[in-house]
């Protein structure tokens, strides 16, 4: 009788030992799951910061699309247009833009 109480009482501790592990450590355990939400915060903060970004270059499109004077400023700049007034400079470094000057030759 003695011996059966005995094995019982370490088959629950065995049983409540696993368990505790499992909770701890298993495929859903504690720490991954403090693991997931680390995870979580860190994919919140880069969508807020995508979204952040996506205004911003929404709000550039729509400034684009209305404003002529920031069409010309990005013409000038990103595709090195010029206007004829403008004297183009050839440099080691690459294209140099300039206005033109005033001493005549």
């Amino acid at each position: 009788m003695q011996s059966r109480r005995r094995i019982g009482t370490i088959a629950a501790i065995v049983f409540a030992g696993l368990l505790a592990y499992h909770v701890v450590a298993g495929n859903n355990g504690l720490t991954v799951y403090k693991q997931k939400m680390a995870e979580d915060k860190a994919l919140a903060l880069e969508v807020k910061q995508l979204q952040q970004e996506n205004a911003r270059l929404q709000r550039h499109v729509e400034h684009l699309a209305t404003d002529p004077d920031a069409i010309e400023f990005e013409a000038h700049k990103t595709l090195r247009y010029m206007k004829s007034d403008q004297v183009t400079i050839l440099n080691d470094d690459g294209w140099q833009h300039g206005q033109p000057t005033t001493a005549q030759k």
